[in-house]
């Protein structure tokens, strides 16, 4: 290893001497003024602890036999995926940094719990207090026996972390836990305190923002979940700064003026077909696009949102594989009428307005999704984690402050570690069709190596002999590294651990 420095920085790091971590964070709170620096100090923190977790997975032509390592259990199986471990693996540090993370926001929803206090929301590293400047009763259901705290409480509170906070004082002065900027007029924390509302519809679908007078309001800090993956419906201004694309200010903003019983506010994006753009990247995918002259590597594409029940006007087999790409367009007002290719079948359809529909459909057009219909759903999603105040699982219209749902483990399912990340990302198509890599399902197994040794250490007749096993049909093929029965596996390794207790 050998010192180096930031991006943009004159800060030097020496790998033997410095914490990497605590480095980077003490640089972002200095270098806040540079945003690009800024921003991607806090990209690099928030991805440190990934780098012990990091599986690379590698797709293979038939299942061939792989280990699979779980906590204290560990087991033989076949798969067509062969997940390899990263440069710096190693899960436990991982699991301790995310633990910690997990511990921080307990023992904070603990001290709001002890003045009777509740949250909005409970992100990855932040807790949304619901508080005021001289706080107050909770009036929602639920909320009996909460109050809502004043801004001096929240303060006491953080003022609790401060002996915890393990970064050079200079540059990170005070407590570990802070006031967000959005608490702050302008975002500036240099400015006075302003007072936020929020309005959650679910888990990481929240916005907050501000009352201006008593007929309107403004978006402050709307979240993209759900939503994020879609090619904007319009174009934010060239003057627009914020992260998160002007849209989806405005898309909040329609929910909340609807849940506040305020006049609505029309949206020249709202009969724009949802699409998601896709990035050309696979061999398998270039093969099926193969005549298709859009289709080349890196190629931006389009994905329509079609609903599977109503958005075909040709009749679907319920069997058939259907997954409709168009060319790219930055253009939204040219989405309808571009024609769709099936990337499964090499069959084409054009796009078509449902709102302007006439008799005599031809069958070989696709109605896409408007953003319409995603605002008339996106609110409609019951929160699947917490029940509702009277103790039943949430529902599409549950109101109030919600309670915890208890959950008991019963089978454990073993699966890889990448998951569908299209919600997050939606760049490349071959996300689309993803598949949870899951162990443990198949019929039959190979013997580990640890159980192949422990055989030749007893001796294969003896194995033979005292459990019960047939020599040739079932203890050699273990030792051969030849498929076996999992249920006889299972049994036979039982027998194995008992015989090794007894030893």
């Amino acid at each position: 290893m050998k010192a180096t420095n930031f991006r943009g920085s004159m800060v030097e790091i020496d790998p033997y001497k410095d914490d990497l971590f605590r480095k980077v964070i003490e640089q972002r709170k200095l270098n806040k003024a540079d945003k690009a620096l800024y921003y991607w100090l806090k990209i690099l923190a928030n991805s440190i602890y990934g780098f012990f977790v990091e599986l690379i997975p590698e797709n293979q032509t038939k299942n061939i036999p792989v280990n699979v390592f779980s906590g204290e259990r560990a087991f033989s199986d076949f798969s067509d995926v062969l997940e390899k471990p990263g440069t710096w693996f190693f899960p436990p540090l991982a699991s301790f940094i995310t633990s910690a993370g997990r511990l921080l926001l307990a023992m904070t929803e603990a001290c709001v719990s002890e003045k009777q206090g509740s949250y909005l929301f409970c992100d990855t590293d932040s807790l949304a207090i619901v508080s005021s400047e001289k706080g107050g009763s909770l009036g929602i259901p639920g909320g009996e026996g909460s109050r809502v705290l004043a801004w001096g409480e929240v303060q006491e509170i953080i003022n609790r972390f401060v002996s915890l906070n393990p970064y050079d004082r200079k540059a990170v002065p005070g407590s570990i836990l802070n006031h967000v900027d959005a608490n702050y007029i302008d975002s500036d924390p240099k400015k006075e305190q302003r007072q936020l509302c929020g309005y959650s519809i679910a888990a990481k679908r929240y916005a907050l923002y501000e009352r201006v007078g008593d007929h309107d309001i403004k978006i402050v800090d709307p979240k993209a979940h759900g939503i994020g993956f879609l090619y904007p419906p319009k174009d934010s201004p060239k003057e627009w700064k914020e992260d998160v694309p002007l849209w989806i200010y405005e898309f909040w903003e329609c929910i909340v003026r609807d849940a506040l019983k305020l006049n609505p506010t029309s949206r020249s994006w709202i009969d724009v077909p949802q699409m998601m753009r896709l990035t050309v990247t696979t061999h398998n995918v270039l093969t099926m696009l193969r005549d298709w002259e859009v289709a080349r590597p890196y190629n931006f594409l389009l994905l329509p949102m079609v609903d599977p029940t109503f958005g075909y006007a040709f009749h679907r087999q319920s069997s058939e594989k259907v997954l409709l790409v168009c060319p790219f367009s930055s253009k939204q007002d040219r989405w309808f009428g571009l024609e769709c290719i099936n990337i499964h079948s090499g069959k084409k359809y054009k796009m078509m307005d449902c709102n302007k529909a006439h008799d005599n459909i031809p069958y070989n057009v696709v109605f896409p999704s408007q953003f319409a219909r995603l605002l008339s759903q996106y609110t409609d999603h019951p929160e699947a984690k917490s029940l509702a105040p009277d103790d039943t699982p949430c529902a599409a219209d549950t109101k109030g402050l919600l309670k915890r749902a208890h959950v008991i483990a019963g089978e454990f399912r073993y699966i890889g570690k990448e998951t569908d990340r299209k919600w997050e990302e939606g760049d490349e198509i071959s996300l689309l069709e993803f598949a949870a890599t899951e162990y443990g399902r198949t019929t039959r197994v190979v013997a580990s190596e640890e159980i192949k040794g422990a055989i030749q250490d007893i001796g294969i007749n003896k194995c033979a002999r005292e459990s019960g096993f047939d020599r040739k049909n079932f203890i050699r093929k273990l030792v051969r590294g030849v498929p076996v029965k999992r249920n006889s596996y299972n049994e036979f390794v039982g027998w194995l651990k008992g015989h090794k207790s007894q030893g």
